[in-house]
């Protein structure tokens, strides 16, 4: 375990919010002291998991977001389930992107596990360059065996080309990363002048994670190094050499219902549809002042 400053202010004054623990996969009972910086507000893990150490918590079964395991009823519940993901995936990904036109342009999914999101954008986009990054083995052969371009190893340590994308995707990745600020400036070299970076995250300022805390679903210590609230990832990114050009946040209720079941020590995380429907304007209401359990923003690299 290594003790940390602020990865976004570099400050060392902190304050203690809770322990977390392994909830979703229990690889062990080990605590993990969840602090807040003093200084900008950015809350993470205190003392931190190194590299190796991290590791045991992401074992060959790690997947959280299942494509068969969302709901709790059969066959029928979860095609239609599957249906509505994919136009969702496609509906956000035309809001965020000006690249909507038959134009080649290069993409990147950043953490790109086995290439499942970059066959959506194939299916959308057939002339774009596709490409994808990964530190994992086996995700980056099963995206290659896709027919994706895929750099696999730490975005540190691998050759990305500089000045080349035109857009990055980082679906849930920032919040898993030990130099998140340090990758989100390395991102803004890869990019071309007034790229994109699309960034989603768990929102540690919704009501949720208010409530819940360490039994929020998205705390998922260890995994989750650090949780962002607009405000700190907003600093992040302008620090970076970003302009904020859009920001959303998620309606639907899965990771508060889903914190629920962790309250209640629930072990079948499958939701049951009548929770979903009963919670979705509660959190629909929610996203509009901000407050739901998952941020999406749309960035763009500064030009000049």
């Amino acid at each position: 375990m290594i003790t940390i400053k602020c990865n976004l202010c570099g400050s060392e004054n902190h304050r203690f919010l809770f322990f977390g623990r392994d909830r979703q996969l229990e690889i062990d009972k080990t605590l993990f002291r969840i602090v807040e910086c003093g200084e900008c507000g950015l809350v993470f893990i205190n003392p931190q998991p190194g590299a190796e150490e991290v590791a045991k918590y992401y074992p060959p079964n790690y997947g959280p977001y299942q494509e068969n395991d969302v709901f709790k009823y059969g066959f029928l519940s979860r095609s239609v389930r599957k249906f509505i993901e994919l136009f969702k995936k496609i509906g956000n990904y035309n809001q965020k992107t000006e690249h909507s036109g038959g134009e080649s342009i290069n993409y990147l999914d950043f953490g790109c596990g086995g290439g499942e999101y970059l066959e959506v954008v194939r299916k959308l986009h057939p002339s774009w360059n596709l490409y994808g990054l990964d530190n994992n083995a086996t995700a980056c052969d099963n995206a290659t065996k896709r027919g994706f371009r895929v750099f696999c190893g730490d975005a540190f340590a691998v050759n990305l080309p500089q000045n080349f994308f035109d857009v990055v995707n980082m679906s849930h990745v920032i919040e898993h990363l030990h130099n998140p600020k340090g990758t989100v400036r390395e991102i803004n070299q890869m990019l071309k002048s007034g790229g994109a970076l699309i960034i989603s995250t768990p929102n540690f300022d919704s009501l949720a994670a208010r409530i819940f805390r360490s039994f929020w679903f998205t705390t998922d210590s260890p995994r989750h190094l650090f949780l962002f609230t607009t405000k700190t990832l907003f600093r992040m990114l302008r620090e970076a050499g970003f302009g904020i050009k859009k920001i959303e946040y998620e309606k639907g209720p899965k990771v508060e219902i889903k914190s629920l079941y962790h309250f209640f020590g629930k072990r079948d995380l499958r939701i049951n549809p009548f929770l979903w429907h009963l919670f979705k304007p509660i959190t629909k209401r929610l996203a509009s002042f901000g407050k739901s359990s998952i941020i999406r923003v749309v960035a763009e690299k500064n030009q000049g």
